[in-house]
């Protein structure tokens, strides 16, 4: 199935890779069961759907949760002042970058970490993420797997259009004792939306087939720069079996260190804060996880709880589609006890503070339960002696459910944008904004407005569509409003419009210059071009690009013509179908 280019992730750069270094976050992990492709039709949709503007739909399939972890990439340097097993490794040492997963298993047990060593090349042949190898923890032991030489997992950048990029490596892999050759071949087969039950993503799907002693599996990735990587895998066994993987990150993440016996405010992140009243008998640390959408789960176990003014409370809504994760980076913290803290003064659809109460669970796969909750102000509190996932609860009786927006999609339709969002219900809606603005740096402008339908317990449908949109990057979102004028954003949604032309080359500026000058261009697909400006006799003046460019975002060169003559000079691109050109004017 194909749908029109939106936001797609076209090209994955080196950059891209060097941007994960110094960033954590946790990952819920999900996994099916073996799937048939010989009898599976969801599974062979997905292994057919190559090419350029698919969707990648995983959702149904029946996913289990393996875990949860802490993902963190480091220097080697920084590995090694952290202690992580392998870090000082004569082999693993010559590494620049690592990996590290711990995870734990529903039962909260760590069952595993992998220590993995890298070294991103920035050019070259090897360009790209070149693996050295892993050393692993487990419950029955430790061992390494070591490359050599250093193995090339992607090779950047990775790109679908005009040609997929391909790579081929091989390496000697040792691990307990023995050796065997292995070779992974590497071909990017596409790119579009991969529908998950997390969300929706932008990715890339590459493909990467592994032999070693004789004996070929084949894995399909969907990788996105904005969401932790790989967002999916499907892993081959080689035999016509598949195993699907989901890695869910968080949308925000924030930690802090804890020392022994520390009181007070201890971390405070969208609009959860976490305090101790008596400390931990230990030092330890915490990160703190944000989710802006619906639990994967959000069934409730029944039980009830008293809120704020004393009301005894059994939960059956989840508020404002948002949920935290409060994590034991190191699983060492004992003896303390916490106040954890909803701000709930921003949350749409609460007629009484009082009636809400603080949910918690320990996993994904569990139900919600309600904790016993003090209101402060806007401040909606519990006290937990132990860490785990965080939302706002409370029961539809005292407080209404809000507008519940069950989908939001924008795609490019013959140069303008086409917005689609839909509810579950509706309590008290007016309406929405639409805004609309080209760089994450610019404020917000609306656009239009959609009205809604009130009230309502049926699913409602909208549609809206700009006007012509110039070409490059466009960012939307929504603004639900209530009759009472209390308002809710949405998340945004990225749009890139692509130029009519190979090439749209936008006028100099300032135009004339005299002293320097921004030459921008947006191209069609990504290719390999050439800008230059010449002279009136033809004479090359400047360089100011001559290799690959991708498809969609403006391109900005800046020239510096304080030594020019004044004149008219041609600014020219060539590469991308016909050659391009623009006049830049010299004044003195």
């Amino acid at each position: 199935m194909t749908r029109p280019a939106a936001a797609q992730v076209t090209e994955v750069t080196t950059q891209d890779l060097l941007n994960l270094v110094g960033t954590s976050d946790i990952a819920q992990v999900f996994e099916t069961g073996e799937l048939d492709s010989s009898t599976n039709v969801d599974l062979n949709d997905l292994l057919n759907a190559t090419g350029a503007n698919q969707v990648y739909d995983i959702r149904p399939f029946t996913f289990s949760l393996t875990g949860e972890g802490l993902i963190r990439y480091r220097t080697v340097t920084e590995a090694q002042a952290l202690g992580w097993p392998g870090s000082n490794d004569s082999y693993f040492s010559q590494a620049s970058d690592a990996f590290a997963l711990d995870l734990r298993d529903t039962n909260g047990d760590v069952v595993g970490s992998v220590y993995s060593y890298h070294t991103i090349e920035t050019s070259g042949a090897t360009e790209g993420d070149n693996s050295y190898g892993s050393s692993f923890e487990t419950s029955s032991g430790s061992f390494t797997l070591k490359y050599d030489p250093p193995l090339l997992q992607y090779k950047t950048p990775l790109v679908f259009s005009p040609t997929p990029t391909t790579w081929s490596s091989s390496s000697t892999e040792e691990s307990f004792a023995t050796t065997s050759s292995i070779t992974v071949d590497g071909e990017v087969e596409g790119y579009g939306t991969i529908r998950t039950p997390a969300g929706d993503f932008e990715v890339m799907r590459v493909r990467r087939e592994t032999t070693q002693s004789g004996f070929t599996s084949t894995d399909y990735e969907f990788i996105s720069p904005d969401a932790g990587f790989t967002v999916a895998t499907i892993e081959g066994d080689g035999f016509g079996s598949y195993t699907v993987t989901l890695t869910a990150i968080s949308d925000n993440f924030a930690e802090t260190s804890i020392a022994s016996n520390q009181t007070g405010a201890i971390l405070d992140s969208d609009r959860l804060a976490i305090s101790f009243s008596s400390g931990s008998s230990t030092d330890g640390q915490i990160a703190l996880a944000t989710y802006n959408r619906r639990p994967y789960n959000d069934d409730f176990d029944g039980s009830s709880a008293t809120s704020g003014d004393g009301t005894s409370i059994t939960p059956d809504v989840l508020f404002d589609d948002q949920y935290y994760l409060v994590y034991d980076v190191d699983d060492t913290l004992s003896g303390f006890t916490a106040e954890v803290c909803f701000d709930a003064s921003t949350v749409p659809g609460v007629s009484d503070i009082q009636k809400l109460v603080l949910l918690t669970r320990d996993f994904p796969n569990e139900a919600w339960s309600p904790l016993n909750t003090t209101v402060n102000g806007s401040a909606v509190c519990a006290s937990v002696s132990d860490f785990s996932q965080f939302a706002l609860g409370s029961n539809t009786t005292y407080n209404a459910l809000p507008v519940e927006l069950s989908a939001f999609d924008v795609v490019a339709d013959n140069g303008t944008a086409l917005l689609t969002w839909s509810t579950l219900s509706e309590q008290a809606n007016d309406g929405f904004h639409i805004e609309h603005r080209t760089d994450k740096r610019a404020g917000w402008s609306r656009i239009g407005f959609v009205d809604g339908v009130g009230t309502t317990d049926q699913a409602q449908s909208y549609r809206f569509r700009t006007d012509a949109l110039t070409p490059g990057v466009h960012h939307f979102r929504l603004v639900q409003v209530d009759l009472d004028g209390t308002s809710t954003l949405t998340s945004e949604r990225t749009l890139r419009i692509r130029p009519s032309d190979a090439v749209m080359l936008i006028s100099p500026a300032p135009n004339p210059a005299a002293s320097n000058a921004r030459i921008g261009l947006v191209l069609r697909e990504s290719a390999d071009v050439t800008v230059e400006v010449f002279d009136v006799l033809g004479r090359r003046q400047a360089l100011l690009h001559d290799g690959l460019l991708s498809a969609g975002p403006e391109h900005s060169f800046r020239v510096d013509v304080s030594t020019w003559a004044s004149g008219t000079y041609l600014v020219r691109v060539t590469g991308a179908g016909s050659p391009t050109a623009t006049r830049l004017t010299v004044v003195r």
